[in-house]
């Protein structure tokens, strides 16, 4: 299974398997370079999504994300002012480029997976439109948390639903969170995400049986980004011709968002 389809349907194995292979420093690494500062001790389970985090920490992740990989500081506080709203005290915002744009790009890709195919899909129920966004579902053990993150062209938005007393909701993120999310964004309009590609990336038509390149002789092809020179190099069955010599490393483009 490509890779893209194991995070848009939340297969945990895949997961698992691609954070021990860039090593938990790299994992904690790449979560300071998304924003998160508070300290947290850094175990396999970490993989799984176990580190306590609030709705603010993960829209600071998702935003570096919509952004590009542009990490913007968020901030509850925009300004003080006085009784006639004039500005007392300003908050400026600094942007640092914190990741290379094209990982974050076919990062996003799958993102927009998740909700034409993955554990999103019944987003399409409230937005008729989501070829445009992309977002994740979360749900802790037995329950107890439902979370969605997702963004468009312009927004960045994160929903959580739990009990104060940390009991179960019975609520995963697709039938939870994600429909809180879903009236939210009906209600103020979205504005789809940015098409355009990253310098050094190429749409490259593949058969998804395969994840290899595709040809007329395959009726199921799609268009899928690559970074230049990661995309296989081997054809399907089904485009006819001898298959090229040589394996590609499915993990190998997302790794490059841990460097």
């Amino acid at each position: 299974m490509p890779l893209y389809l194991a995070l848009a349907k939340s297969y945990n194995l895949a997961t698992v398997r691609l954070g021990m292979e860039v090593g938990l420093p790299q994992v904690e690494s790449t979560l300071r370079k998304l924003g998160i500062r508070r300290p947290f001790e850094i175990y396999p389970s970490i993989l799984l999504g176990a580190v306590s985090m609030s709705p603010l920490e993960m829209a600071q992740m998702y935003q570096t994300l919509a952004a590009g990989g542009v990490l913007a500081q968020l901030r509850a506080i925009e300004a003080v002012t006085d009784s006639r709203g004039r500005p007392l005290s300003r908050y400026s915002t600094s942007r640092t480029q914190a990741f290379d744009a094209r990982p974050v790009f076919l990062l996003n890709q799958a993102l927009r997976e998740t909700l034409i195919s993955g554990t999103g899909r019944g987003l399409k129920r409230q937005l008729p439109d989501i070829t445009g966004l992309a977002g994740k579902t979360g749900t802790t053990d037995e329950q107890r948390d439902s979370w969605f993150a997702g963004f468009d062209g312009r927004r960045a938005a994160v929903v959580w639903v739990g009990r104060d007393d940390n009991g179960r909701t019975g609520l995963t993120g697709a039938s939870g969170a994600m429909r809180v999310w879903g009236d939210l964004m009906k209600r103020i309009g979205t504005t789809p995400l940015d098409d355009r590609l990253p310098s050094g990336v190429r749409w490259v038509a593949i058969d998804p049986a395969s994840s290899l390149l595709s040809g007329s002789g395959c009726g199921a092809s799609r268009q899928w980004p690559f970074i230049a020179g990661s995309e296989p190099t081997r054809s399907a069955p089904c485009a006819g011709g001898a298959e090229a010599a040589g394996t590609e490393d499915p993990f190998a483009w997302f790794q490059q968002l841990f460097d």
